[in-house]
C-alpha cells in the first residue's frame, strides 16, 4: 500500500500543490504503485508510488543490472523531469555524466549543468526534455588503505582511471534505457536520446555510443578525451557530436597527455582530446576538410552536417588569454578568461585555479541548442536497434 502525507491515498495527499500543478501533473498519480519511492525536492515531496516520476523534482531511481559474473547490482540514477510535463507528448532525454570524483558523483552535475532550468524552458515552449544524471560506482584508490576513493565509468578500453574486471557500465545504461523507456509515468521519445558528459564522463559518452548501436542522436563532450582504446561507432551508426576544449585545461590539457592532477591516473598518458572529433568524423563518414571560423573566444572546427551524412561533427575550442586564467584565478580574474576544467556557465560548481569557470559561456545551453535538433536516422539504417 503507498505510503500517504495524511489519510488520504494517491494526488490528493500530495501537499502543497499550487494551482499551476492542479491538472495534467495530477493525472499522473492517479494509480500509485504498491511499492514507494522518495522525491526530495520540487512542488511534490515524500512518498509516492514506485517507479512514478513527477514533474519539477529530481526523481531519485534505482535500476537492477546484471553483471557479466551473473551477480546483480543495484545503481542509483536521478531523473528530472519538466515542470508542466502531463505524460502526454513523449520526452527527449539527455543523460549527463560526471567526471572522476572522490566519491560526490550523485547530485554534482545538477547543479553543476543548470539543465534542469533549461529543461523547463524547453517544456514551456513546448518542446521539453527529461534530465538523468547516472552515477558512477566508487572504489578504494590503490595502496590508499581505504582512505582515498575514486569514482570513474567504467568499461574495458574506456574510463580513465583503471579497468575493473568484475563490471561494465555499458549494462549499467543500457538498463537504464530500457527503464526509461518502460515506466508508466513519462513517455520517451526514443529517436530524441542524447548523452553528455564532463571529462571522463565525455570520454565514456562516445565509448557507449558505440557500444549501443543505434540508440544515441547526439553526444557532447565537455573538457573530454580520447585515449584510444575505446568502441568505435558501426558503419551507418550516425550521430551529431560536439566536443568543447580550451587552452587552459591543466587537468586534460588540449595538447594531450597528463596535467595537473590526474598524474595518477596512468591511462591519461595517452589523453589526446583533439582526437575526438577526428574519430567522430570517421565514425560519421564525413568526408573533405573541415571549415574552421571564429566565433567570439571560440575557434570552431565544423565538418558539416552535409558531409557527415545528416550528422554533423564540431569541435569549439576557447582559447582566451593566459594572464586571465591561472594567474587570474589567484588574484580573482573576471568570469569571461578562458576556459578551464569545468562545465563552464552559470551553474554552480567550479574550483580555484585548474577549475574555474567561465560564466560568460552556456555551455548546456549550447548543447541542446546544437543536438536536440537531430533524431535518429529513419531510413537506410544498417542496423536494428538492440533492446
Amino acid at each position: 500500500m503507498a505510503v500517504p502525507f495524511n489519510t488520504m491515498e494517491g494526488w490528493q495527499a500530495l501537499p502543497e500543490v499550487t494551482d499551476t500543478f492542479q491538472n495534467a501533473e495530477k493525472s499522473l498519480f492517479t494509480a500509485l504503485r504498491s511499492d514507494d519511492k522518495v522525491v526530495s525536492q520540487g512542488p511534490y515531496k515524500g512518498f509516492v508510488g514506485k517507479d512514478t516520476m513527477i514533474p519539477g523534482a529530481t526523481n531519485h531511481m534505482a535500476v537492477d543490472v546484471k553483471n557479466a559474473d551473473g551477480s546483480v547490482d543495484k545503481r542509483d540514477y536521478d531523473v528530472y523531469v519538466p515542470v508542466g510535463y502531463d505524460g502526454k507528448k513523449p520526452l527527449s532525454v539527455l543523460f549527463v555524466l560526471h567526471g572522476v570524483t572522490g566519491g560526490n558523483g550523485k547530485g554534482l552535475m545538477e547543479g553543476e549543468t543548470g539543465m534542469d532550468a533549461i529543461a523547463d524552458a524547453k517544456q514551456k515552449a513546448g518542446d521539453g526534455f527529461m534530465v538523468v544524471y547516472p552515477v558512477a560506482k566508487t572504489s578504494d584508490v590503490p595502496y590508499s588503505g581505504g582512505l582515498a576513493k575514486v569514482q570513474d565509468w567504467n568499461s574495458p578500453g574506456a574510463g580513465l582511471s583503471d579497468t575493473n574486471p568484475k563490471y561494465d557500465d555499458v549494462d549499467y545504461f543500457k538498463a537504464m534505457v530500457n527503464a526509461l523507456k518502460n515506466n508508466d509515468s513519462v513517455k520517451v521519445d526514443a529517436e530524441r536520446l542524447y548523452l553528455s558528459g564532463f571529462s571522463s564522463g565525455g570520454e565514456f559518452s562516445r565509448h557507449l555510443r558505440a557500444r549501443i548501436p543505434q540508440t544515441f542522436a547526439g553526444i557532447a563532450s565537455v573538457h573530454g578525451t580520447r585515449l584510444g582504446t575505446e568502441a568505435n561507432a558501426l558503419p551507418g551508426d550516425y550521430a551529431a557530436d560536439i566536443s568543447f576544449l580550451s587552452n587552459y585545461d591543466e587537468m586534460l590539457p588540449a595538447t594531450g597527455g597528463r596535467g595537473l592532477m590526474t598524474i595518477p591516473l596512468s591511462r591519461i598518458a595517452d589523453s589526446k582530446p583533439h582526437d575526438q572529433i577526428k574519430q567522430a568524423a570517421a565514425d560519421n563518414g564525413c568526408f573533405g576538410p573541415p571549415t574552421v571560423t571564429r566565433q567570439g573566444n571560440f575557434t570552431i572546427t565544423e565538418y558539416s552536417g552535409s558531409r557527415c551524412n545528416g550528422y554533423p561533427v564540431k569541435e569549439f575550442f576557447y582559447a582566451g588569454d593566459w594572464r586571465a586564467g591561472k594567474l587570474g584565478a589567484i588574484i580573482g580574474r573576471g568570469p569571461s578568461g578562458p576556459a578551464q576544467h569545468a562545465w563552464d556557465g552559470p551553474g554552480a560548481g567550479g574550483w580555484p585555479i585548474m577549475g574555474d569557470k567561465n560564466r560568460s559561456v552556456n555551455t548546456s545551453q549550447m548543447i541542446v541548442d546544437e543536438l536536440f535538433k537531430y533524431k535518429r536516422q529513419q531510413e537506410g539504417q544498417l542496423y536494428q536497434r538492440k533492446f
